[in-house]
């Protein structure tokens, strides 16, 4: 599930310095926006990125979610979660 869409992803590519040879995903959870980032990436490659253009999609992500999902929890599961510092 993303709530990236491709004309969202259109734009950036439009508007963005030429070339575009790096697109870096943070906060990928289950990299459905990064995945669509790479197929608009590949569909532009012809139009508006120019045919040379090697772009690289990376996607990071601690995968520990996002505040809801560690503050949200039980006390005891949290500790899991958490260093012995109370740091992620």
């Amino acid at each position: 599930m993303t709530h990236v869409s491709a004309k969202d992803i259109d734009v950036v590519l439009h508007l963005s310095v030429k070339p575009v040879n790096f697109w870096l995903e943070l906060g990928a959870y289950e990299g459905g926006s990064a995945i669509l980032a790479a197929k608009r990436v590949e569909e532009a490659r012809s139009t508006i990125l120019g045919q040379a253009v090697a772009t690289s999609v990376v996607a990071v992500d601690t995968f520990l979610g996002d505040l809801r999902v560690l503050w949200g929890r039980d006390p005891a599961e949290r500790r899991l979660l958490l260093r012995p510092d109370g740091t992620v």
